[in-house]
């Protein structure tokens, strides 16, 4: 006899029984069912039973109590509704369990657990997330997480469950054996290893394995894996432990295997602190620099480090051009006294935004002092020169500027420039001819460009 059954809601299940008269028809019937199957079988029949079994099916003897079929259906019941979850039950991101529907899959199968049908728990972290996530994006994050579910999936297939436990923690429970549990372990770690995203980023897996050959409550299974799992991490990661084979390791030694377990989690825990902590001191020490190089009002690169930039560029250009240009903001203290000082900002920061938009990539802008602002343009003669300066020259004074109370406010800037030659010593020769040409323009009437030799 089979019962299939037809589960509708996590509560209700709907048994189809049907009798068969040949071994050949129950096979038949066995392979086109959709849903889990519980045979009733003589103890003669079972050898021949047994072996029609698909992993989500279960089988019982006749003469077995009406409790345990009924035990064994509900069983069935509940493992089919968990295998095939509703939207409430699944991680929105990784589409696997998540943590609560997980947890109450982790109980129903370690009450279940016998010798002859033993339950594992596979308790699976993925080593530097926080790494991957601060190099490469929280979006390649997600993407290493996902594929790694799909992974996990993939490798326990019918027998048993998948579920996010939080971050970049996953649990398998799987109704195998303690060394099956450690060969699932090892093929999952080896498939981490291949997951490749398009961020580049790589992926191992730290794993804890804890098994029961009888019932037990799934949050003791859930605490043994998990000590499994900070051994494994504390040890250096990419790598899985059986707890089993530590607490036995433990009576060898003479150790005490609680103890070596808070040892294990404070130094993974120390770990983690340690590597924040690193992490920001160095964004601190990123922004400490930027600070320094970086004018605070506009942006662009400030006087120090023009000088010291410039200075390289000028020793390294070799054969090829270079050209230095200095650009002044035409009637600024004017601008400043009659719309005030916060307009005076904005106009800054809004001519060097309109600088940036006309020049290439490789060059580049530095506040020399004041309204007056200096531009680098490497492998540019002084004729590719000029032809730029007019464009910014022209984009400046046909812009519509308004003060801080949206009143309009012409402005207009004079530019020198220069390009490096042979005679030139160093570059405060080439800045000083292109101090003078700026001079120059503003002597010659304003809203003009200059360039020398």
């Amino acid at each position: 006899m089979a019962h299939s059954i037809n589960l509708q809601t996590p509560q209700v299940a709907t048994l189809n029984v049907c009798d068969f008269a040949s071994f050949q028809s129950l096979q038949s019937a066995i392979n086109s069912a959709t849903d889990p199957v519980l045979l009733v079988a003589s103890a003669s029949e079972l050898p021949e039973v047994l072996a029609l079994l698909r992993d989500r099916d279960d089988v019982c003897l006749q003469d077995d109590p009406e409790s345990l079929k009924s035990f064994r259906q509900d069983r069935l019941a509940r493992m089919k509704h968990l295998t095939r979850p509703g939207k409430d039950c699944v991680d929105p991101l990784t589409q696997v369990h998540n943590r609560q529907t997980f947890v109450h899959f982790l109980r129903d199968m370690a009450g279940m657990a016998s010798i002859e049908h033993p339950v594992s728990l596979l308790m699976c972290d993925v080593d530097h997330f926080k790494k991957t996530n601060d190099e490469n994006g929280h979006a390649a994050g997600d993407e290493v997480l996902c594929e790694l579910a799909n992974c996990l999936q993939q490798a326990t297939g019918d027998r048993g469950s998948v579920g996010r436990m939080g971050g970049d923690e996953f649990g398998i429970v799987s109704d195998c054996s303690n060394d099956e549990a450690k060969t699932l372990a090892e093929n999952l770690r080896l498939a981490a290893d291949k997951i490749r995203v398009a961020s580049g980023a790589t992926t191992t897996l730290s794993i804890g394995i804890a098994s029961a050959q009888q019932p037990q409550r799934g949050s003791e299974l859930l605490e043994r894996a998990t000590k499994a799992l900070y051994a494994a991490k504390s040890k250096g990661r990419n790598r899985w432990f059986c707890i089993g084979d530590l607490e036995t390791q433990s009576k060898v030694e003479g150790n005490d295997i609680e103890v070596a377990g808070l040892e294990n989690m404070a130094r993974v825990l120390v770990e983690r602190v340690a590597n924040v902590i690193t992490s920001r001191s160095r964004k601190l020490l990123h922004d400490a620099r930027e600070e320094a190089l970086i004018d605070g009002l506009t942006g662009c690169f400030n006087r120090r480090y023009l000088d010291r930039r410039l200075k390289a560029e000028f020793d390294e250009r070799g054969d090829s051009p270079l050209s230095v240009a200095f650009l002044d903001l035409d009637y600024f203290g004017h601008v400043n006294k009659e719309h005030g000082w916060s307009t005076g900002d904005k106009l800054l920061i809004e001519v060097c935004e309109l600088i940036r938009q006309q020049v290439r990539k490789e060059d580049w802008l530095g506040r020399y002092g004041g309204e007056e602002f200096c531009i680098v343009m490497p492998t540019t003669n002084a004729v590719e020169c000029e032809i730029v300066l007019n464009r910014i020259r022209e984009k400046v004074a046909s812009s519509d500027f308004r003060s801080a109370r949206s009143e309009p406010v012409t402005m207009t800037v004079s530019i020198g420039a220069t390009s490096a030659c042979e005679n030139d010593r160093d570059y405060s020769e080439m800045l000083e001819r292109a101090s003078e040409m700026a001079l120059l323009a503003k002597r010659s009437g304003r809203n003009q460009v200059c360039v020398g030799k």
